[in-house]
């Protein structure tokens, strides 16, 4: 609360905002998530170190994974805290949608439990759509759960994909619709539905009807991933009888990209180059090396951007790739960035960050800067780091 002064010199309480609010909300949001990422990033990345040393009949090897795993929960829900503080970027590929909804199967099944039935009906002929996979997989899991939540004494929650025209009468009703041939994802339970009240607001940040009172951010987190995506969401709900979501997103002629499915257990490339990795908090870098060490990298570290740049000009031979955090002190990811871009073009520079939106990673000469999210397994970082020394290479 904010106090002002009127001209008797008599003070008066002034309230901020509904907009001031949700902005210092959103500031504090995006703060605690960036440092609790990086807590998650060295929980993980050790447990996964932990959990690949061991021995399937290791006894200790249960508690390594289920630590791996809840810091992979926990990660989900800072992702979930990012997307509602800022407008990310999303990483668009062209996706067969039938195939993501039967690789999720086994983890619907999971979030279901005993008291749902699962039943999926998919579209023999479905066309293809572009969107963020990772974050689609993300909505379908909450819109699961959100339904599951709407039936606790038990139901079915049905999941179909069916091609569909998008024509007048649907523009009409939603504006921000485009005409022509889309995809649509319907996913349905016959659970306890919504009133008006609450269908007007089902999809507001932070509203929820759980009991207790959840964090409120999943539909708004799925409605604005959509909408990035060129698509909308349309709702239908009876009280008593059930709700359905329609996911529309528009089709497109490309094929579906081929590159999913990949796991940790994916065997990574080694390499020899010579690689900087720039990072202020003391843990994630030490990780960070770890990891590139052990694949046969020579490896430097630096914990500030005035460090790293430091380094560089006094490094006897190339630095091939620059590994550094988007937000740090002296310094932060894009300012060296575009030092390095002026002093030594030829090296490539891979962000690590929490979220792709960050001014600090999209702007500066190359606005293709390599990303990659916290936090990382040691597969994931190897992987990139691949993916962007090999690229580099073909455009030399």
């Amino acid at each position: 609360m904010t106090t002002s002064v009127d001209y008797e010199g008599s003070y008066r309480e002034v309230q901020p905002s509904q907009a001031q609010k949700l902005d210092a909300v959103s500031r504090l949001a995006s703060k605690v998530a960036h440092d609790l990422n990086n807590i998650l990033t060295v929980i993980h990345g050790c447990s996964d170190f932990l959990t690949t040393s061991m021995a399937d009949d290791d006894p200790r090897r249960a508690d390594a994974v289920m630590i791996r795993d809840a810091s992979l929960r926990a990660a989900a829900l800072t992702s979930r805290l990012v997307a509602f503080t800022t407008n990310q970027e999303l990483e668009a590929s062209v996706v067969d949608l039938n195939a993501c909804i039967i690789a999720l199967q086994p983890t619907l099944v999971r979030e279901v439990g005993d008291g749902v039935v699962l039943a999926i009906d998919l579209a023999s002929d479905l066309g293809s759509v572009s969107v963020d996979y990772g974050r689609l997989e993300s909505a379908i899991l909450s819109m699961a759960a959100n339904a599951t939540d709407a039936m606790p004494s038990g139901g079915e929650l049905r999941i179909s994909t069916r091609n569909y025209m998008v024509g007048e009468a649907d523009i009409r009703q939603h504006p921000e619709a485009t005409p022509g041939p889309h995809v649509r994802l319907s996913i349905a339970d016959n659970g306890r539905g919504m009133d008006n009240a609450t269908l007007a607001r089902v999809f507001e940040p932070f509203f929820t009807t759980k009991k207790p009172p959840g964090a409120g951010i999943a539909l708004a987190t799925v409605y604005g991933m959509i909408r990035q995506s060129s698509g909308y969401v349309s709702v239908a709900t009876t009280p008593g009888a059930g709700t359905c979501f329609d996911i529309l997103l528009p089709m497109v002629e490309a094929a579906p990209d081929e590159d999913r499915g990949l796991t940790d257990g994916v065997q990574t490339a080694h390499g020899k180059e010579v690689i900087l990795v720039v990072e202020d908090d003391a843990g994630v870098l030490s990780l960070a090396s770890r990891m590139l060490i052990s694949e046969g990298y020579a490896v430097i570290e630096a914990a500030n951007g005035a460090e790293a740049l430091n380094t560089v000009r006094a490094w006897a031979g190339n630095v091939d790739l620059v590994i550094t955090d988007a937000m740090m002190p002296v310094m932060n990811g894009g300012e060296l960035a575009d030092a390095l871009a002026r002093e030594y073009p030829h090296v490539r520079v891979l962000f690590m960050s929490l979220y792709t939106g960050d001014d600090i990673v999209r702007r500066g000469p190359d606005a293709r800067r390599a990303f990659m999210p916290k936090p990382f397994t040691a597969a994931d970082l190897t992987r990139k780091v691949r993916e962007v020394l090999d690229t580099s290479e073909g455009r030399s």
